[in-house]
C-alpha cells in the first residue's frame, strides 16, 4: 500500500541521500554500485515510482 508521501511505500523508511541521489538525478543512465544489504530494491522500487512513464532496466552482475 502507498503513502501519499512522494511514492514511499507504507511502514517504510524514508529512503536515505545515498539511494535518493541516482533518483532525482535526471539522467537517463544511471550506475550505482552497491553491496548486498544496501538497499538497492528499494532504490530500484522508488525509482519506478518516481518515473511512472520511463521504461526501467537493471542490470545486476
Amino acid at each position: 500500500m502507498q503513502n501519499s508521501k512522494e511514492g514511499q511505500l507504507a511502514n517504510e523508511p524514508a529512503p536515505t541521500a545515498e539511494q535518493l541521489a541516482p533518483i532525482w538525478s535526471g539522467a537517463r543512465r544511471i550506475g550505482v554500485e552497491t553491496a548486498a544489504g544496501a538497499g538497492m530494491t528499494k532504490m530500484l522500487v522508488e525509482l519506478a515510482l518516481a518515473r511512472p512513464n520511463e521504461q526501467l532496466r537493471y542490470l545486476c552482475c
